[in-house]
């Protein structure tokens, strides 16, 4: 079997739960997996930014779980969630930008972190 027919056929089922998680699956089951979804993503992630200590991968994932905690925590109660929404669209067109800007020369990690957590990044090269 073909490699793209082998990733359509596991892809197939994977967008049926998504589908169902997301359209039929109560909130807090919506909620949960999509976290879980979220710091898997983020372990993976960790890989592309090619950090020098060999924990840096362990402490994207928490930090980037810690961080999903707190804005869950905070979101219902203290900060609209239109707030939260509107900053990681600034972040997000932010980081389109900066990764427009990959041209110029720079560290070899660099480009491939642009769209990373800022705090990877303190300053320009």
């Amino acid at each position: 079997m073909s490699q793209l027919k082998q990733r359509v056929f596991t892809a197939i089922p994977l967008l049926l739960v998504l589908v169902l998680v997301l359209f039929v699956a109560p909130y807090w089951l919506a909620a949960g997996l999509s976290a879980v979804l979220f710091v898997v993503a983020a372990w993976e992630w960790a890989v592309f930014l090619r950090l020098p200590w060999p924990g840096a991968r362990i402490f994207y994932t928490v930090l980037t779980a810690l961080l999903l905690s707190m804005v869950a925590w905070l979101v219902p109660g203290l900060i609209s969630l239109k707030v939260v929404l509107w900053i990681a669209l600034a972040w997000w067109a932010w980081a389109f930008l900066w990764v427009l800007d990959t041209q110029r020369p720079c560290h070899p990690r660099w480009p491939l972190s642009r769209a990373g957590w800022f705090w990877c990044h303190a300053g320009r090269p």
